[in-house]
């Protein structure tokens, strides 16, 4: 990583977690103002978006410059533009982007074909949010290109509620980088934190999201298609989607495990992430919204365990999941939950989910087991760089609170990582997996020496000067008090 974007990193101390507070209404036609490359109404969708200000001779791209806010009449474009677009809840693409962060986009490149000029920001670690509006419960192939630009790129691209596809990857000047992967559009049970309740969004919107130093978009071409094999997970804040504030900065996100798993996966293979922060195991009106879509191949990933009151009650509870997924010919994973750094062990449920799994014969992954093996690595400072700290207080007073529980975008990436190694492992007992495990060689991504030792020759606790608190003079719309929050404290309450 470049010196600069450190520093810029260093600067964009936010809090995740926080909430927006309007909602995007989105119920255009999901081809208006586009023009599909396919007209047979009974054919699967198909877009094409070539962005930057060359304008295509051939009249299946459709052109989209640097002000194509997104609005209900076109039915795409971009958010975090207009004050419309701003101010969204966090989960329509995970994003907390508020009026006075938007991110100054630009047409760039020489503008000759589709695929040589793009629409970029100078504006390191800002997002550049693409959607489209497209009808609920569907799924599509995605095929994104970006590059060929003057100077070196470093990438981070993400999509729906900001699930991890590409981290922190170089793209050299003159070079393009194209990345093809499966997308699931799918409704989702939330926590509004801000109006209150726990409705179900109704997304009926394509996500796609590249930011860094230097970060563009050239081509998206998009197809719908028939469903695929899918990944459902589910379960609490430690495995849900988690939001960044922006700039993002990837030590103070507030990530479950979850939001990494579209990274390690198949290419033809799509995940929903069905999680939510304060849930236990009897909860399944989160689960249920997925329970319909669920096909005879697909797998789910489940870890509770952190806001059940036993370890009997949640062993009771984990029937209902299991009986579930396998009346739908499905098969279930159960992963016992990551452990805390504090005194406030997991091991009574990593014990008790590892006998209810050898009991029904179904896989089992300890995530108890590798979040230890991780900190232990990591050692007694550097493990907690792989937790996020919650900011509390205002902007004229903030203050620190480093958490025991919840993972930051780098825990998150470096634990699913070695769940994809154990599932792996346990294709030879059930093939299965096999399918849901991509033969890509994928590195996670790993907290950095010189963030962790502050500018210093020893590691040192977070906050310190390359990890600092807010400055004071800055306005933090994210900055919360912790004790409105939902998380799950250093004692494991909720």
């Amino acid at each position: 990583m470049n010196k600069k974007l450190k520093r810029a990193l260093a600067s964009a101390v936010v809090l995740a977690m926080a909430a927006s507070v309007a909602p995007l209404s989105v119920y255009a036609d999901s081809n208006s103002g586009i023009t599909p490359t396919s007209d047979d109404n009974t054919a699967l969708k198909e877009w094409k978006f070539d962005f930057g200000s060359y304008a295509p001779t051939d009249t299946s791209w459709t052109q989209v410059t640097a002000d194509s806010v997104y609005s209900q009449e076109t039915g795409y474009g971009f958010l975090g533009q207009s004050p419309e677009t701003l101010d969204l809840k966090a989960v329509v693409d995970g994003y907390n982007q508020s009026s006075g962060q938007e991110t100054t986009l630009l047409n760039g490149g020489s503008g000759t074909d589709e695929y040589s000029d793009y629409v970029y920001t100078e504006d390191i670690n800002m997002p550049i949010r693409f959607a489209l509006n497209v009808d609920r419960n569907t799924y599509y192939k995605v095929k994104v290109t970006m590059g060929n630009s003057d100077k070196d790129s470093q990438i981070y691209l993400t999509s729906e509620r900001r699930h991890f596809v590409i981290m922190d990857e170089t793209i050299t000047a003159g070079d393009t980088l194209t990345k093809e992967f499966t997308v699931a559009v799918h409704d989702v049970k939330w926590k509004d934190r801000t109006a209150g309740g726990e409705p179900i969004y109704e997304d009926d919107m394509l996500n796609i999201c590249v930011y860094g130093d230097n970060p563009m978009l050239n081509t998206i071409e998009i197809t719908q298609i028939e469903k695929p094999k899918v990944v459902w997970v589910f379960g609490d804040s430690t495995v849900t989607d988690g939001a960044t504030g922006v700039p993002y900065f990837g030590y103070n996100t507030y990530a479950g495990w979850g939001i990494a798993v579209a990274k390690y996966l198949p290419s033809d293979v799509a995940v929903v992430n069905l999680g939510e922060g304060g849930l236990n195991t009897s909860n399944t009106a989160y689960f249920n919204v997925g329970l319909e879509d669920m096909t005879a191949g697909d797998i789910v990933l489940l870890q509770m365990g952190h806001n059940d009151d036993s370890p009997a009650s949640y062993t009771a509870g984990l029937d209902y999941y299991y009986n579930s997924t396998t009346e739908k010919d499905a098969t279930f994973v159960l992963c016992s939950p990551i452990e805390r750094l504090s005194s406030a062990s997991t091991e009574a449920y990593h014990e008790a989910a590892l006998a209810y799994a050898t009991s029904k014969g179904t896989p089992f992954v300890s995530l108890h087991d590798i979040t230890k093996d991780i900190y232990s690595e990591m050692g007694d400072i550097g493990q907690w760089y792989t937790h996020t700290c919650l900011w509390e207080g205002t902007p004229a007073a903030p203050k620190s609170e480093r958490d025991a529980s919840h993972l930051n975008d780098f825990g998150a990436d470096m634990t699913t990582a070695r769940l994809f190694e154990a599932l792996g492992e346990l294709s030879a007992e059930f093939p299965v997996l096999a399918d849901y495990v991509s033969e890509e060689s994928i590195e996670p991504m790993m907290p950095e020496d010189e963030i962790m030792k502050g500018g210093t020759n020893d590691y040192v606790m977070p906050p310190n000067d390359f990890y600092p608190l807010p400055e004071a003079s800055i306005a933090y719309p994210q900055i919360v008090d912790i004790t409105s929050a939902n998380v799950v404290n250093i004692d494991g309450t909720d």
